[in-house]
């Protein structure tokens, strides 16, 4: 297993949370960046004296929730009276306890889940005093999982939670070493494998998300067998992900190839990195979208940001953004918007978690044109 600095953390933030007990550990992320792979390691992990309920199939009515949980305990019973089934729940429990026993519910697909099934895991949570602390709950989901969490109407559960993590895809130097680490156990040396502009593909088209990775990766490997050629080049990335239908972000198609032409940029944004590195991204294509997808023209890598969180279009020689019916909005100059905006040179354009892009209205490159770096 290849673990990012964001994997390793969250693995301890599960394992610490199971150990000290608490009442709920919330873990979110994006399809495919490897929530689910986390929870096998945890499952391989916990001592014997954790007892585990591991639920993957969520879309349930609490009732059916607290089935599904007794059935993972080796009891059946399909009575739909919540407190005969919460009784049995109670008597399990006090008998694990007995035992020297821990009960932990493990709960992948976790955003698919009902605010009343999540409310039901929390009243399960609060079991009378001389149960107290014996069952811990985590939590695994998409994003939408936060949101329901953030509502006011689970505001308790929230207040329980101790511990949350959002995870997000790999970054570049992450995507590469996970690679390495895929073919170093299969017995091969990227070096050997792949060539650098291959890998820097990789990540163009997959965005460092895991299982975009492993898709991509042995449809070209296996097309590079068929070539009976010595390394996985360009060509084969490529045709991997037309055979896909995916699309590379421009933004990132301009950093792999020099030779690329393009038509004038309608303007530039001026995007800091979770490094503070700051690059300037050109407005070469409208409608201009931004946000989390990896299909996006611009992707945000940042928990708060929807999946297509706003765009940049134009009409009668101007440039405008709207919001694109985003969750945390979209803001202009600290003003949130409601409908299109028209952008002027050095506007901000903010997103929720105080992420930031600043506008420039000239066509040609900030760098050409004299303009610094603003600090975002």
């Amino acid at each position: 297993m290849y673990l990012s600095s964001q994997h390793a953390k969250a693995l301890a933030n599960i394992e610490f949370g199971l150990t000290n007990r608490d009442n709920f550990v919330v873990i979110s992320g994006d399809i495919g960046v490897g929530k689910t792979t986390l929870l096998n390691q945890v499952l391989e992990d916990l001592p014997r004296d954790v007892v585990i309920a591991h639920l993957t199939h969520t879309t349930l009515t609490p009732t059916e929730l607290l089935q599904n949980i007794l059935l993972e305990f080796k009891i059946e019973s399909f009575k739909k009276n919540k407190v005969y089934l919460l009784k049995l729940l109670t008597n399990y429990f006090r008998k694990q306890k007995e035992a020297g026993k821990q009960v932990a519910i493990l709960i992948d697909e976790a955003q698919n889940l009902s605010k009343k099934s999540l409310e039901e895991l929390r009243l399960l949570s609060c079991q009378e005093l001389d149960l107290s602390g014996l069952v811990s709950i985590v939590l695994l989901g998409q994003p939408e999982l936060n949101r329901m969490i953030d509502s006011p109407e689970l505001e308790q559960l929230s207040q329980r939670t101790r511990i949350r993590q959002h995870i997000l895809p790999l970054n570049e130097k992450e995507t590469s070493e996970y690679l390495a680490r895929r073919l170093e156990v299969a017995g091969g040396k990227i070096k050997k494998i792949m060539t650098a502009k291959a890998i820097d593909l990789v990540f163009a088209y997959t965005s460092g998300t895991p299982r975009m990775v492993n898709t991509l990766c042995e449809m070209a490997f296996t097309a590079a067998w068929v070539d009976k050629a010595k390394k996985v080049d360009v060509a084969h990335i490529e045709n991997a992900a037309k055979e896909l239908r995916w699309q590379v972000p421009t933004a990132t198609v301009q950093t792999l190839s020099e030779d690329v032409e393009t038509d004038e940029p309608r303007g530039w944004l001026l995007q800091t990195d979770t490094s503070k590195r700051e690059k300037w991204v050109p407005i070469d294509e409208l409608p201009f979208f931004l946000g989390r997808s990896a299909t996006t023209s611009l992707q945000l890598r940042h928990p708060h940001i929807s999946r297509r969180h706003a765009f940049i279009d134009g009409h009668d020689g101007e440039l405008f953004v709207q919001d694109y019916n985003s969750y945390n909005g979209t803001y202009v100059n600290g003003k949130r918007i409601r409908r299109e905006h028209q952008l002027t040179d050095a506007d901000i354009i903010g997103f929720g978690g105080g992420l930031q892009l600043i506008f420039h209205s000239q066509a040609e490159a900030p760098a050409e044109a004299g303009i610094k770096a603003i600090p975002a």
